[in-house]
């Protein structure tokens, strides 16, 4: 994935990206869980949101339906995933999620500081540990 996505970034706007941390969320149903084989367990059109921000990381980069990372996505797909990229180190990210009529959880990171030498740093939230919202209609339905 490290060369796709430094060269997705690099030709659509990013031209010195080098990828450092990614910290990355599903936005998803509230039966949404890894123990849950109900799939597609994504909340489509929610837009993700984090504070503090705006800072000098690129995101919000929604996964589109074949879970790939696409810039042209404007919100969450039926995947639900969600990635911010080249966050600032030693900060706290609460991460959450808008749509009309469903209400969201918000997911708090940590971000370390991070040492060069030591490869990319990955913060992952899977359902039921991630952004899940009230809305409980079935795979694939908004």
């Amino acid at each position: 994935m490290i060369p796709f996505i430094e060269a997705m970034l690099r030709s659509n706007g990013y031209p010195n990206f080098f990828f450092d941390t990614a910290m990355v969320v599903t936005v998803g149903k509230s039966w949404g869980s890894l123990h849950d084989e109900r799939l597609p367990h994504g909340d489509p059109g929610a837009v993700a949101t984090v504070s503090p921000g705006p800072d000098n990381y690129i995101g919000p980069v929604y996964f589109n339906r074949q879970v790939i990372p696409d810039l042209n996505q404007p919100d969450v797909s039926v995947d639900g995933g969600v990635a911010w990229l080249n966050m600032a180190s030693n900060r706290v990210y609460h991460v959450s999620a808008e749509k009309d009529g469903v209400n969201y959880s918000t997911v708090r990171f940590d971000v370390a500081d991070t040492d060069q030498d030591a490869g990319i740093k990955l913060y992952i939230a899977s359902p039921p540990d991630s952004v899940q919202g009230d809305n409980d209609s079935p795979p694939g339905e908004p």
